[in-house]
């Protein structure tokens, strides 16, 4: 997991990358485990161990991120037709 952390920092802005919470504890994942009542699967716990998350309101990905060029009229397309499927 910190293989692929290192990675998707290498690949991300110094503010996205500043907004990053540092690791949990593994006492801090256990606590949670306990108070949700279920045991986190290995890879979300590892992930947690490199980074617990952000801060709320600091997404990592942008909001319209992909959503430019044909890729991005696809996805738009594609959106519209779920909304008319809901």
């Amino acid at each position: 997991m910190e293989d692929l952390w290192q990675r998707l920092e290498a690949l991300l802005p110094p503010q996205a990358l500043a907004k990053l919470n540092p690791p949990a504890s593994q006492a801090a994942i256990r606590r949670a485990e306990a108070e949700l009542d279920v045991r986190l699967p290995a890879d979300f716990a590892a992930s947690l161990r490199v980074h617990n998350g952000q801060p709320e309101g600091f997404p990592l990905v942008p909001a319209g991120y992909g959503m430019h060029g044909e890729r991005g009229r696809r996805r738009r397309r594609q959106i519209a037709t779920w909304g008319e499927l809901a």
